[in-house]
């Protein structure tokens, strides 16, 4: 079948190289380079690439070759193979797997997972159903060493990022000689046990753990994603949700493509793939980049090399580490952290970054570059570590410094100021600071005889985090009981006094409301609530589990209405302006679209805050069309009698939770 575009394979070229050193890179040249100029030269689909370098170099594509400066000779080898090798018996195999390309896999439900979507649901009552904010999406990782196995190192990363997903866990590593994977339901330290980590062999992995956004709870959709086809192996590790999945997907399909999950990290596994067949590893990453639309910050495994590539906008966070013997790319500097790493950079966005698989070094490519970033302003708000750095920002010092605007802009003067545990600390201390230097009104504060703050700081709720998740709330009483089960009021700090409490965001305003009344019920004679970002007014489609617009209790009410909803005696936003800011960046720079309602993505019926070209994919009927109205010499072989077209279509197996692709070639006169 045809896709109506001209699938003649692309010549690879090799890379030429003298010298430049990591510290001396040059700007990235022409990020948009043509990649497609020899389309028309044709090459055996069969080959394999490797790509061997000992330095970290930036490199750039410009348009009719690739010509890098390193300390190094690399080159592209490839290797020709006959038609017979790795062919498949289209008799045997293709009937024998029809079964399996028909629909998708069954998979059935064990009652862990029953559990996890009862903790789920458990969580969104108490995250996003509440002020302490939306539930975050996932965290990627990916090692190179050089003297130990990653293993570990992974393990121990994946801790680090619990915070960013707690559904699943898996670690995907590579020997040399083939590719090993664990993936489990639950928390790294329930998905791990000792004998998991032994059998994960080799020095180059990477790892993942998920909070669902895209894609149910499940074992199809936990990852990283594995993949083995023809030309080698893949693993894939996603962060962020893609806009035009769905569009992919359906062409995919009707390639003949057969889909486990419905996530969209399945999609850009198969696209890529697809490209592999066609490309080198860089050219086929930046045709994927091409075709995805939306948030992703990846971490990819091709055979033994490790990938990281960041979305043209540069959505997600993702870092660059060094650590003693290798290089370490991962969702926060934290995870760097704990393995007594150094954070190198961030990844650029549009960037590619590859690992040596010896842990030398890494190499850079400036796949994509756009006038504006869509950086994700709520990364610093509520879902980082407050010990990480993004964007060269200290995570914790940013929500200080977004505390103090907070003071600036909507200061009320009360006797304590206390924060909602554990998201609002740091927001609440940067505003007691400020609180105590000036008044409401912008006047120097004066000091007392004593020298003592003014305006106390305190912890005023104590959280139990020995609450489970799956606690059962038949009924009201019960689920309103239920706040009095995780944070206790110190009556000492509160009673008699005007408070104000302080959070990162209102969401749906129901735990807002009930700590309100747990206060006053503590004695508070005012409560003043502060929030130290803007109203969220529209749902997150960049992979943040957000609550509707019709669940958003700024969607439709002002701030005054919501004051009287959550029934204190005053309430306060942070601006937009003031989160660009503390973050140092521009408006347009940032991804804005929960607290604007305008998306820096081409998202169906939602305003858009800046041009953008979604990428056209073409639907079933129009290759069909395309196909249709080939003429038969332009449906023959290339000019080197190869044949001109790849009928491509992949097998599953679900237990291992691998995908087995093959790569069939045949002539227009078989299909």
């Amino acid at each position: 079948m045809s896709d109506g575009r001209d699938l003649t394979p692309t010549p690879r070229r090799a890379i030429e190289s003298k010298t430049e050193s990591k510290s001396e890179t040059k700007p990235d040249a022409n990020p948009d380079a043509d990649i497609d100029a020899d389309a028309n030269a044709n090459i055996d689909r069969k080959s394999y690439f490797e790509v061997t370098s000992q330095s970290s170099a930036n490199r750039n594509i410009p348009d009719d070759e690739i010509h890098f400066e390193t300390d190094f000779e690399t080159d592209i080898i490839r290797n020709e193979t006959s038609d017979s090798d790795g062919a498949i018996d289209e008799s045997s195999d293709l009937n024998s797997t029809s079964s399996d390309t028909e629909g998708s896999v069954p998979v059935s439900r064990s009652p862990k997972l029953d559990r996890l979507e009862a903790d789920k649901q458990e969580r969104e009552r108490e995250q996003t159903d509440s002020g302490s904010g939306p539930t975050e999406k996932c965290g990627v990782v990916g090692v190179a060493l050089s003297e130990r196995c990653a293993a570990r190192p992974l393990y121990y990363s994946l801790y680090a990022l619990q915070h960013r997903g707690q559904e699943s866990a898996g670690i995907v590593t590579h020997d040399g000689f083939q590719q090993h994977s664990h993936v489990e339901m639950g928390l790294v330290g329930d998905a791990f046990e000792e004998s998991d980590l032994n059998t994960l062999a080799g020095g180059t992995g990477i790892g993942h753990v998920r909070y669902p956004t895209s894609g149910g709870i499940n074992a199809c959709c936990a990852q990283p994603f594995s993949v083995s086809f023809k030309s080698g192996s893949l693993g894939l590790s996603h962060n962020g949700n893609l806009i035009n999945a769905d569009e992919i997907r359906d062409e995919l399909e009707s390639l003949g493509h057969a889909f486990t999950s419905d996530g969209d990290t399945e999609v850009i596994a198969h696209e890529l793939a697809r490209n592999l067949l066609e490309s080198d590893l860089v050219r086929a990453v930046k045709r994927t980049m091409e075709r995805i639309h939306g948030s992703y910050a990846l971490t990819i495994m091709h055979d033994e090399t490790v990938l990281a590539v960041r979305d043209p906008e540069g959505n997600r966070p993702l870092c660059i580490g060094k650590v003693e013997d290798g290089y370490v790319v991962a969702s926060e500097s934290a995870a760097i952290d704990t393995l007594d790493g150094e954070l190198v950079r961030d990844v650029r966005p549009g960037e590619l970054v590859v690992l040596d698989s010896d842990g030398s070094g890494f190499e850079s490519y400036q796949l994509t570059d756009r006038e504006n970033t869509a950086h994700c302003f709520f990364e610093h708000v509520y879902f980082a570590r407050p010990d990480s750095v993004i964007n060269d920002t200290l995570v914790y010092e940013a929500r200080r410094n977004l505390g103090r605007e907070l003071w600036a802009e909507q200061g009320v003067e009360t006797d304590v100021v206390m924060p909602v545990p554990d998201s609002g600390r740091a927001f609440a201390s940067g505003y007691a600071d400020a609180a105590n230097e000036t008044t409401a009104d912008g006047d120097p504060r004066e000091t007392t005889s004593t020298g003592e703050d003014v305006v106390e700081f305190a912890e005023g709720l104590m959280k139990n985090r020995y609450v489970g998740r799956t606690f059962i709330m038949p009924t009201q009483d019960e689920r309103e009981r239920a706040v009095r089960l995780k944070l206790n009021p110190i009556k000492s700090t509160i009673e008699g006094r005007s408070v104000t409490i302080i959070d990162d965001s209102i969401v749906r305003g129901t735990t807002s409301r009930q700590l309100v009344q747990l206060l006053r019920d503590a004695g508070a004679s005012e409560v003043h609530v502060r929030i130290g970002a803007p109203q969220i007014i529209a749902p997150c489609y960049m992979g943040i589990d957000m609550a509707s617009r019709e669940e958003l209790i700024a969607a439709d009410k002002s701030t005054e209405e919501i004051r009287s909803e959550i029934d204190a005696d005053s309430l306060g936003y942070l601006s937009v302006d003031a989160v660009a800011d503390v973050l140092g960046e521009h408006r347009s720079d940032l991804c804005l679209g929960c607290v604007t309602g305008s998306y820096p993505y081409d998202i169906d019926n939602e305003d858009c805050d800046r041009d953008v070209t979604r990428p056209v994919i073409d639907g079933p009927d129009t290759r069909t069309n395309s196909s249709d109205q080939q003429s038969e010499s332009e449906q023959g072989t290339a000019s080197d009698g190869e044949p001109a077209h790849a009928d491509d279509w992949i097998r599953y197996n679900a237990l291992n939770h691998s995908v087995i692709l093959y790569f069939c070639r045949r002539s227009w006169l078989d299909l």
